[in-house]
């Protein structure tokens, strides 16, 4: 967000509407919980029986 104002390419964040903050924190979220799921699932497959944390 902060190289974007700098190259004339958007607003500083201060001055966004309601809009682009929810679809800014929309997209960041979408890249968080993905980034979660991998860490969660990837060296430990699922196993017949068992759900995702071994439950």
């Amino acid at each position: 967000m902060a190289y974007l104002p700098a190259l004339g390419v958007a607003p500083p964040p201060t001055q966004w509407g309601a809009k682009q903050i929810v679809t800014g924190t929309a997209h960041h979220l979408v890249y968080a919980v993905a980034g979660a799921w991998r860490l969660l699932t990837r060296s430990r497959p699922i196993r017949a029986g068992k759900g995702l944390f071994g439950w």
